[in-house]
């Protein structure tokens, strides 16, 4: 029987190719699949038999009166100054109000008025912890079943950098989640790690559906790589695929490129974020150093499978990267790439014992990065990586996503 499915992600859909693949398969099955976006989406999903609400469309900067201070507001931090100034704690008030900033926003962006713009369900489907306390009421009213998807460990997402009020709110998002896993009827999770991690945290067991390209979403590009930068058609080219963010090591990768191939060699970017590191590259890397616009979820795998290598750029920064399957990653794949990956990228390793899609080298090292690289570019070829593009398809991970779904629509 058909349900009403609403997907909700604090990204705009057409930068979170993890909900777009999920939502169309629910449309697939036969459901009514609605995606409920936090941003602003710049494509018309209606073709993938999505229906799309945006919160941006209709998001006011101004909070509404259950989050704004009261009168006598200023007063009380006044006092509570001098009572910790006091007691010489001053660090521990400048923490509150860090929190309480940082509070109000999260009120604002993701609970004041939200429940009124996402629509009744079946079935909620949450790609993050956010949004979980706007539709906890709408959940119990409509008796609908709820799925949690935890993209990464969140509160662990990043290095621990003390700020003020972190560890306030870090214990704000733990609540949050952990509220949220106790009532979620099912939850899933990117991979083996990442399931690990949330087992020892919070004492549950997500089912992992890996996040493996669709290629029934693929949209021919409109160029091609060597078209786009004016290349011959005999050139070399190596893509990296992601926007930029930390965990990466670009300089490493860059300097062992350069000094281990040829004029008609090319690294190509192909992501957001890269504009400093293109600034900042000498004259003569630019020649052979190239990037590529920002390009839509559903275009990657078409432009990169002109490419002939892929370098998967991370390094196990935390234990987020360190269990990660990254979308580049399998985008690289379903292009038929093989790859080369920093040897503690436990759950990569693991597939690549399985696959041999690909080399493990060290990125601290630059001797053997400089060495590895040069082996992987004379000794592997896209014939390589064709087991791992027939076997880590979206459709094996559909299918058991399915069977989850279907023992929820059948429980009472």
């Amino acid at each position: 029987m058909a349900k009403i499915i609403v997907s909700i992600t604090p990204l705009a859909l057409d930068r979170d190719s993890r909900t777009l693949k999920i939502a169309h398969s629910f449309a697939q099955w036969g459901h009514q699949s609605i995606v409920v976006e936090g941003q602003k989406s710049a494509v018309d999903f209606s073709k993938y038999g999505i229906r799309l609400i945006s919160l941006a469309d209709s998001f006011e900067k101004i909070p509404s009166n259950d989050v704004i201070p009261s009168k006598n507001f200023v007063v009380k931090i006044l006092k509570a100054i001098w009572c910790q100034l006091k007691k010489m704690r001053l660090i521990f008030f400048l923490d509150y109000i860090s929190f309480y900033n940082f509070k109000r926003r999260f009120y604002q962006q993701y609970i004041s008025g939200i429940d009124k713009k996402i629509p009744d369900a079946d079935i909620y489907y949450l790609h993050s912890y956010e949004y979980f306390l706007a539709i906890k009421k709408k959940i119990k009213k409509n008796q609908a079943k709820l799925v949690y998807d935890a993209h990464d460990f969140y509160t662990k997402i990043n290095p621990d950098k003390p700020f003020l009020g972190s560890n306030l709110i870090k214990k704000f998002q733990k609540r949050i989640e952990r509220s949220l896993i106790r009532n979620a009827d099912l939850m899933c999770t990117v991979s083996e790690g990442v399931k690990k991690l949330y087992t020892d945290e919070y004492n549950t067991s997500p089912i992992v559906i890996r996040n493996a390209h669709c290629s029934d979403i693929d949209i021919p590009s409109k160029t091609t790589i060597k078209t786009y930068f004016g290349l011959n058609q005999s050139d070399i080219i190596t893509v990296i695929i992601g926007n930029k963010k930390e965990g990466q090591a670009l300089d490493q990768i860059i300097k062992a490129f350069w000094g281990c191939t040829s004029n008609n060699n090319y690294l190509v970017f192909i992501g957001g974020g890269y504009c400093t590191l293109k600034e900042s590259l000498s004259s003569k890397y630019q020649e052979r150093i190239l990037f590529l616009s920002r390009l839509q979820p559903t275009e990657i795998v078409s432009v990169a499978s002109e490419a002939n290598f892929g370098i998967l750029p991370y390094f196990a920064l935390t234990n987020n990267y360190r269990y990660a399957l990254p979308n580049g990653f399998f985008q690289m794949i379903a292009a038929q790439l093989p790859i080369i990956f920093s040897k503690d990228l436990e759950e990569i390793n693991a597939l690549n014992k399985i696959e041999h899609f690909g080399l493990a080298t060290d990125f601290n090292d630059p001797t053997q990065l400089k060495k590895d690289l040069k082996n992987f570019f004379e000794n592997f070829s896209k014939k390589d990586a064709l087991s791992a593009k027939q076997n880590l398809t979206w459709e094996n991970e559909e299918n058991i996503l399915k069977k989850e779904i279907q023992k929820l629509t059948e429980r009472k």
